[in-house]
């Protein structure tokens, strides 16, 4: 016996006893040519394009193990049912899905090991800006450091300065004032 996979589309405009009714209809289909390894109903959805002048639709997926020429039998009576809008069957590799799944989890540990660099060179360079930012702030409290000193030294020489004048003013003689008297 082989593994298949089976989903249909109901008319999702039809009741839900309706879309019960079918979902049975083909399990027990399936039930009694095979094994029914997952029945998982999907529910309503939104269709990629109009089918039959609907967009909505039930979909229903049957996992199932059964022999070959059941397929043809189980397609035909697909076909008949016109509340089944659209439907697949397909034959399950298990070498490709193993292999499938191989390469989606290597894809997975590729993107993880991406995004850790990704992530580590941005911290490095988040790290880099903060030490740029501190330089540059040192820097400028260093140059402000060196104008207050500046600024003081200035400040001292002009203080110094006005003593020195104030000084010469104090040492000149001044001139005899002449007193004049009126008669």
């Amino acid at each position: 016996m082989k593994k298949y996979e089976l989903i249909f589309v109901t008319d999702a405009s039809l009741e839900n006893e309706v879309i019960d009714e079918v979902v049975a209809k083909f399990t027990d289909l399936v039930k009694a040519n095979g094994t029914i390894l997952e029945a998982t109903n999907w529910g309503k959805r939104k269709l990629a394009y109009e089918v039959n002048k609907k967009w909505d639709g039930f979909y229903t997926l049957i996992t199932f193990e059964g022999p070959a020429d059941f397929n043809k039998e189980l397609e035909r009576v697909l076909r008949i049912d016109e509340r089944v809008m659209k439907f697949l069957v397909i034959k399950v590799d298990d070498k490709k899905i193993a292999q499938a799944e191989f390469y989606a989890q290597k894809r997975r540990e590729r993107e993880a090991a991406r995004s850790a660099r990704f992530a580590a060179e941005r911290a490095a360079s988040n790290q880099e800006a903060a030490e740029r930012a501190a330089a540059a702030e040192k820097a400028a409290a260093e140059k402000a450091a060196a104008e207050e000193a500046v600024a003081e030294k200035a400040a001292a020489e002009e203080a110094v300065t006005e003593t020195t004048t104030t000084e010469e003013k104090t040492e000149t003689p001044s001139e005899p004032v002449q007193e004049t008297v009126q008669d």
